[in-house]
């Protein structure tokens, strides 16, 4: 990683992705093989900023917000948040994943109050007041002894958004995390989430693959070429706020701009994917 932000000048976004690539290596049969997932990657999210990040199968849409939660490397470029390069996790960055990532011996409130547990500077008493407040804020109020299984999906996505709220961070990385669960619980949890971050104006990193999902959401859209994947398009979602009061879908905007997302996606999607893509 090089470059860097100039002594005494403040950086113009939160979060800055420049010229960013990634290779995966491997060896099979001892043969060695590679593959270029993410190829000159540039975007830029400001604060408080609701981006979603959209594109065809294999575009790297993961393995870009992998990397900027600093749980895997990357070969070329940068990825600096407030001018400071991305060398690791970090407090700064909380990642709310598909597939829940809740401990199924731990209750409801252990988990949620587990960011904070594991911090030498927080008290038992601190995190456990920290997590109530997120619990209620995402409904769930009156489920604190209950363990995972005893929940629904929907329900076990909001521990887990709540426990990302614990940790309070700049940046809230979402890796498709609605993907698992029924239509209806996506859209309540789509304006939980819209309803959560207008209070907290956190800045949010939101991978997806659906489409009324990346308009209705965001702030702006970015859409990742097929892999190896780069940003071939932005695009602003001038819609107004606060969307959960009114039938987003009837706005004539927003389907004008959902054909413009899909017409991108389609152009890209026509004929056979290279075998060997990374999502």
């Amino acid at each position: 990683m090089t470059g860097s932000t100039p002594l005494g000048t403040a950086p113009s976004h939160e979060l800055e992705i420049i010229g960013l690539s990634k290779t995966f290596r491997w060896q099979k049969k001892g043969v060695p093989h590679e593959l270029l997932a993410l190829d000159s990657l540039d975007l830029t999210i400001s604060k408080g900023e609701f981006i979603t990040v959209i594109g065809p199968s294999g575009s790297g849409k993961t393995t870009l917000l992998r990397i900027v939660a600093g749980l895997i490397g990357f070969d070329d470029g940068e990825v600096r948040i407030n001018g400071t390069p991305v060398t690791g996790p970090g407090r700064d960055r909380a990642v709310v994943f598909q597939s829940f990532g809740l401990f199924p011996w731990k209750t409801v409130l252990e988990n949620i109050m587990l960011p904070l547990t594991v911090r030498k500077d927080v008290s038992n008493e601190e995190a456990e007041h920290s997590a109530r407040l997120n619990l209620e804020k995402v409904g769930l109020a009156g489920f604190e002894h209950a363990h995972p299984h005893q929940l629904s999906g929907g329900m076990q996505q909001r521990v887990g958004l709540a426990r990302a709220l614990t940790a309070d961070p700049d940046i809230l990385l979402m890796d498709e995390p609605f993907g698992s669960i029924d239509a209806q619980t996506r859209l309540v949890m789509q304006e939980e989430l819209l309803r959560i971050w207008s209070e907290t104006r956190k800045t949010v990193m939101f991978v997806t693959h659906d489409l009324d999902e990346a308009v209705m959401l965001a702030d702006r859209v970015a859409v990742l070429s097929p892999g190896p994947g780069t940003v071939q398009d932005e695009l602003v979602v001038d819609l107004p706020r606060p969307r959960w009061e009114y039938d987003l879908r009837a706005h004539p905007r927003f389907a004008e701009i959902r054909h413009e997302v899909w017409d991108l996606i389609r152009q890209d999607s026509i004929g056979d994917a290279p075998p060997g893509r990374v999502t």
